[in-house]
């Protein structure tokens, strides 16, 4: 049995129009650029929210392992 592939690909991750971008509920222009560091970004788009001060330091505790 062959599965159709979607013909308009979906993410629950982001959304956009003309004026503002949107990734996982926070405005990309407001409240991220500037203002969040890769860590806190990468745990955002990974997990759905903001990280908590232990995970963190834990997920940058753990990136120097992963390259």
């Amino acid at each position: 049995m062959e599965i159709d592939k979607a013909t308009v690909p979906e993410s629950a991750v982001c959304a956009y129009n003309e004026e503002t971008m949107v990734v996982r509920g926070a405005n990309l222009r407001d409240d991220l650029i500037g203002k969040v560091g890769f860590v806190d970004c990468f745990d955002r788009l990974v997990t759905g929210r903001r990280p908590d001060a232990v995970a963190g330091r834990m997920t940058l505790a753990a990136a120097p392992m992963a390259c």
